[in-house]
């Protein structure tokens, strides 16, 4: 895996700050002879779909009940994957103070959520490929896993991305698994908790934007709070 993770984050074509759903991206899946890295698009669209607009708000997958419906079922049980990144956003609503009037008004302000160090992790998806007809080329589409946030998070959102650590890949991308409660337990015991958060700038609002800036830390005094 460290070899995917040197490509991903070094190669200056490939670092993305602020991907939105239907932006396409590198996502990592298991095969027979080992780990693939292929360009996905962001909102799953199941192999069985037959209508021509692809289905609504499937850029993420509950973990608690995906193994179960109809949108995921096919996927969890033997198409999952890997999307690396460094982290990700969360907008929290929040009381800020005006200089010039002293008065409170209330703002989305977006956190950056990462490891120590920004390390790099990998979220667990499930993928999918879909043609429209027999004739069309294949798209391939994922979807990211959610649960509960870890304790430190859950004052910024009810849910968080499903993070596991490296040496849970191969489990978890494991072709063909069929037992899903073994693949249940994999996330219940093994998931990441220890996260970070600071505040950016609300240049990341606009998904268009890219760079470093997304990921730039405010400073102290922009970021008072009631």
């Amino acid at each position: 895996m460290e070899r995917i993770i040197e490509l991903r984050w070094h190669d200056p074509f490939e670092l993305i700050y602020n991907a939105a759903p239907s932006t396409s991206l590198s996502v990592v899946t298991g095969e027979a002879a080992g780990m693939r890295v292929a360009t996905m698009k962001w909102g799953l669209i199941p192999g069985w779909w037959r209508q021509q607009k692809p289905p609504k708000l499937t850029i993420n997958a509950r973990f608690e009940d995906a193994h179960d419906k109809p949108m995921w079922q096919a996927a969890f049980r033997g198409s999952r994957c890997l999307v690396p990144a460094i982290g990700w956003y969360e907008w929290s609503t929040e009381g800020r103070v005006d200089t010039r009037t002293g008065e409170v008004a209330e703002v989305r302000q977006p956190y950056f959520i990462h490891l120590e160090g920004l390390a790099p992790l990998c979220f667990a998806g499930l993928w999918s490929r879909w043609s429209p007809d027999r004739n069309a080329e294949p798209l391939l589409t994922f979807s990211i896993l959610t649960r509960p946030p870890s304790p430190a998070l859950s004052r910024l959102h009810d849910r968080m991305p499903v993070v596991l650590p490296e040496s849970a890949y191969e489990e978890w991308l494991a072709p063909g698994d069929q037992d899903l409660e073994s693949v249940r337990q994999l996330v219940r015991t093994r998931a990441a908790d220890d996260f970070l958060a600071y505040p950016v700038g609300t240049y990341v609002n606009n998904p268009k934007n890219q760079g470093p800036e997304c990921v730039a830390p405010l400073p102290p005094a922009t970021t008072n709070t009631k």
